[in-house]
């Protein structure tokens, strides 16, 4: 256990599974701490090596583990120690990485624009949902798409399209398709250059970030979302850059977003 002190440093998304399993291998007992950017915090506790909790922003659990595997990048510390836990995990590791692969998976497979409904023949059978499922299946109405969803509930698209993609496996719900057209790539080479300005080299990591929030990758990113897009990436520009940011930016969206 004496290894796991004081052990804190930067994680990147394919380096938090190793932490893990480190801690894992030790048989480490405590918290680790992940500080991920903008502000975002999150908690996962360990007993004797078995990952026993996670808490990351109004989630628990898996679901909360899930989603902090798709975090790109952050700053982590280990805190040794007992802590009071209610455990919310009863799994193995592994089991739980294989989990958060499929979670990733899920988060690609629909659209934004794209619209799930109830299927009737569900309601009849026992289907046991978490709370998360219960909250997106009560706002299900056949008219809302999936982002619409998201901020019906006030979570991220890439999080929801995750769940229904959940419930549609489980039989209870069904996906309208629609289709997609992806933005012309030249913007991204355009838009580059002038993030970097501002942020350096973390400006390709945040385009990718501000796409998966809207639940795209960078090249499937529909064209009628450019200024949504914009959108995010402006609320991680620090504030004494903002003005310039949208200077920059302003030429690109009037060039783009209709085209």
């Amino acid at each position: 256990m004496s290894n796991a002190h004081d052990l804190q440093g930067d994680f990147t998304k394919s380096s938090l599974p190793s932490l893990l399993q480190y801690l894992g291998m030790i048989g480490a007992t405590g918290e680790l701490v992940l500080s991920i950017p903008p502000n975002d915090k999150a908690v996962l506790s360990l007993e004797k090596g078995k990952l026993i909790d996670a808490i990351y922003r109004e989630h628990t659990g898996q679901l909360a583990l899930f989603q902090v595997m798709q975090t790109q990048n952050g700053y982590f510390q280990f805190k040794a120690g007992i802590y009071d836990v209610k455990a919310s995990i009863d799994s193995s590791l592994e089991r739980l990485l294989l989990g958060a692969a499929a979670f990733e998976h899920a988060r690609t497979q629909f659209q934004p624009n794209d619209v799930p409904s109830i299927l009737p023949s569900s309601t009849s059978g026992n289907i046991s949902l978490q709370a998360a499922q219960l909250r997106v299946v009560a706002m299900i109405d056949s008219q809302r798409s999936i982002s619409q969803l998201a901020s019906a509930v006030r979570g991220s698209i890439g999080d929801v399209t995750a769940l229904i993609s959940q419930l549609v496996e489980s039989g209870l719900v069904a996906v309208k398709t629609s289709t997609v057209e992806g933005i012309n790539p030249q913007f991204f080479e355009d838009l580059r250059p002038r993030l970097s300005s501002l942020v350096g080299p973390m400006a390709h990591i945040m385009m990718v970030d501000a796409a998966e929030r809207l639940g795209f990758g960078l090249e499937s990113l529909d064209k009628k979302l450019v200024r949504a897009f914009l959108t995010e990436l402006h609320k991680e520009i620090p504030s004494n850059q903002m003005k310039q940011f949208v200077v920059l930016v302003e030429p690109l969206l009037r060039q783009y977003e209709n085209q």
